[in-house]
């Protein structure tokens, strides 16, 4: 794929294809920058030729802005926050950073209009949110707090996660929505039903 585009030879809309599925392998291969490189390279072309109609609602233009914030979400993930507590605190900084990312590109997914990408966004909105509440819920937590503190402690933490479930179910919501809009039944809308049952049950049993 990289030996095809340097030729310079492919017509505007094969170049955002091309650069979408260079993308795509890059981010298999666990490349996240020149995934990343790769894909805004197909929606800067997205973007320069807008007015070509095939490129409106286009399957590889939604997926590519997708997995950009896939990549922004797998970042997201790979943080998890482990003691001392000053360690936690670049941790939340770094972890809010990478959500913040992931978000706006999900949002952007789902501005493209493509039905099953857009579900498929929609579904990772609410999954950054739901996994945000488990990893704040399975942190590190310092070996000496008694059984009573430790206790008090997850009341009060759960104080200030409650919002991330409400959030979480608002956007699985939303999303429900959207897939009945759309009239896409597939998986991502079935997955989002899942989701949505399980943070119900949370907020409902832990709350």
């Amino acid at each position: 794929m990289r030996w095809v585009l340097a030729q310079g030879l492919l017509p505007p809309v094969d170049r955002v294809v091309a650069k979408a599925r260079l993308g795509q392998a890059y981010f298999e291969q666990g490349k996240l920058a020149d995934a990343e490189e790769a894909l805004n390279g197909a929606l800067d072309g997205y973007r320069e030729h807008i007015d070509i109609p095939i490129l409106h609602r286009n399957v590889h233009v939604a997926h590519a802005q997708y997995q950009i914030g896939a990549i922004y979400k797998r970042l997201f993930n790979s943080i998890r926050f482990r003691l001392p507590v000053e360690s936690m605190k670049r941790d939340l900084i770094d972890k809010s950073h990478f959500f913040l990312k992931a978000q706006s590109a999900f949002l952007r997914t789902i501005r493209q209009g493509h039905a099953y990408w857009a579900v498929a966004g929609g579904f990772q909105l609410g999954s950054l949110y739901e996994d945000f509440y488990d990893h704040m819920m399975t942190a590190e937590v310092p070996k000496e707090l008694s059984e009573d503190d430790r206790k008090i402690y997850f009341e009060e933490l759960r104080g200030y996660i409650r919002p991330l479930v409400i959030r979480a179910i608002d956007v699985y919501e939303r999303n429900m929505g959207m897939s009945d809009r759309l009239r896409e039944k597939g998986e991502w809308s079935q997955k989002t039903k899942d989701r949505l049952d399980r943070m119900r049950t949370i907020l409902r049993t832990e709350f």
